[in-house]
Formats: structure tokens, sequence, C-alpha cells
């Protein structure tokens, strides 16, 4: 992602991350879905390490920045394209 985009809110890191993601899937989740879903857990790790470094209460709590995802995923699963097709947080569910 470049910068470290602190002063984005989820929503609009959504909008920049979705196309991506989406294409992804569309492209090599038709033949390779299992490796696709793989790497793709990785954006979920990303955006831990992002709510780390913009939220001063989870900051160094790598566990607990998991499951506050989790529980957002839960709470709105329509919010990044990643949710909707199922790859939430693994924790906070």
């Amino acid at each position: 992602m470049g910068s470290t985009r602190n002063h984005w809110s989820l929503e609009e890191l959504a909008k920049l991350i979705d196309p991506v993601v989406q294409g992804w899937l569309n492209y090599y989740g038709r033949f390779y879905r299992t490796e696709c879903v793989n790497v793709l857990r990785h954006v979920n790790d990303a955006l831990a390490r992002w709510t780390r470094r913009k939220y001063k209460r989870l900051k160094g709590r790598k566990v607990a920045s998991v499951y506050w995802l989790g529980r957002l995923a839960q709470r709105d699963p329509n919010l990044l394209y990643l949710w909707r097709v199922g790859i939430r947080p693994a924790a906070g569910r």
C-alpha cells in the first residue's frame, strides 16, 4: 500500500482495495481458488497492522487488532469485498 495511510478511514481503504481483490479473485480464483484465498488472507493481516498503527489502544496488540477486525467483519460483512466472499479475519467471529 505504500505509505501508512493512517489518515484514511477503513471505508476509503475498502474503495482502494476492493477492485484489486475482486480482480484477483476473478482472474486467479477460477483455477487456483484455494491458493488465491491463502494469498488474500494476507490482506486481512495488513489491515490488522494498519489498525495497530491507526488506533492507539491497539498499538502493539496483534491479537486484539485481529479480534477488532473480526468483530467489524461480523457486524458489517459488506464493508470489504474480501469479507463478502468469506475471507474474514480468523479471530473475533
